[in-house]
């Protein structure tokens, strides 16, 4: 058990579900004792919990899609398309905070966020996020200053650990053990994580080479690169050891190989990179809208693996 710095502990997310099974159980039991028609199941679905948890998990990816669009704005590489990914990956991070703190029918998450708890680390979201909006709120021009750039360098990597927590509290809130296996739940919180990883390696590409943070920048891109392509493997070949099954259907199958081709259409370059070696702005440009296009074709997976999910009933 860890203890973040806000004095909160949270259990491995595998634990956390065991745990949930546990107390749903119990309460489904109690209600059918008492003739009560309410149930957990019921519960999880009148709240939006599904959506919550779904929505979460998208916050990791867009605070390393900040930093990475910043980066390559900073650099001049493709303005008109960077520009629109950072602006637009700050507004969907508002919003989806504000839809998990206050609720947004139109998002399937209903009511306001009640628990103190989670309201405490929706807070510390809020507090980590505002250095990066009062930088790219009070500059609107092109190319990015080196000093907006440097505060998305310097904000990102705690925005993404507070992002992780608010996934893990919400999950072990609202996961609803009756609909979803643990298998399953694991296995899409790591297809999730991949949509993340493609943002991250984005980002740590760019900085390797910017002037931001580029000395530590191609040992981390190494690190979430290898990380990626495990988990991918992980995905469409199965991983008994660590609980992931191989895919459910073809279409995830067909999902993951096309996730598959457009990784490679990019790892060329990424690799260029690790090995010392510069690219053009050209290819920068390509890479970065590579992998976003990589990240659309994941997202699609993500879904599919939640629709598979409750097949499963």
């Amino acid at each position: 058990m860890r203890k973040n710095r806000l004095g909160l502990r949270f259990k491995p997310a595998a634990a956390t579900v065991v745990l949930t099974m546990v107390l749903a159980s119990q309460a489904t039991a109690q209600s059918v004792a008492t003739g009560n028609s309410w149930d957990a199941a019921n519960f999880v679905e009148e709240t939006g919990g599904d959506q919550r948890i779904n929505f979460s998990g998208k916050l990791r990816m867009l605070s390393q899609r900040m930093p990475a669009a910043a980066c390559n704005l900073h650099d001049g590489i493709s303005p008109s398309s960077t520009r629109a990914a950072l602006n637009g990956a700050l507004q969907e991070f508002d919003e989806i905070l504000s839809a998990l703190e206050f609720g947004d029918d139109a998002r399937g998450i209903y009511g306001p966020e009640e628990r103190h708890r989670t309201l405490r680390v929706i807070e510390e979201v809020h507090k980590t996020l505002a250095p990066i909006k009062d930088a790219l709120v009070s500059e609107a021009g092109d190319p990015l200053t080196n000093q907006t750039a440097q505060v998305l360098a310097d904000q990102n990597l705690p925005l993404l650990e507070i992002a992780k927590l608010l996934v893990s509290e919400l999950s072990g809130q609202y996961a609803n053990p009756v609909a979803l296996l643990q298998s399953d739940a694991m296995t899409i919180d790591i297809a999730g994580r991949q949509r993340m990883l493609t943002q991250k390696m984005s980002k740590e590409l760019c900085f390797a080479l910017s002037d931001i943070e580029a000395p530590t920048a191609r040992d981390t891109l190494s690190k979430t690169m290898h990380l990626f392509e495990v988990s991918l493997g992980a995905l469409q070949n199965g991983m008994a050891e660590v609980g992931i099954q191989p895919p459910p259907n073809d279409e995830i199958i067909a999902g993951l190989e096309i996730v598959s081709t457009e990784w490679n259409a990019v790892r060329g370059y990424v690799q260029t990179v690790l090995a010392d070696g510069t690219l053009t702005a050209d290819q920068r440009a390509f890479v970065f809208d590579g992998l976003s296009t990589t990240l659309r074709e994941m997202n699609k997976v993500v879904g599919m693996y939640a629709d598979a999910s409750k097949l499963n009933l």
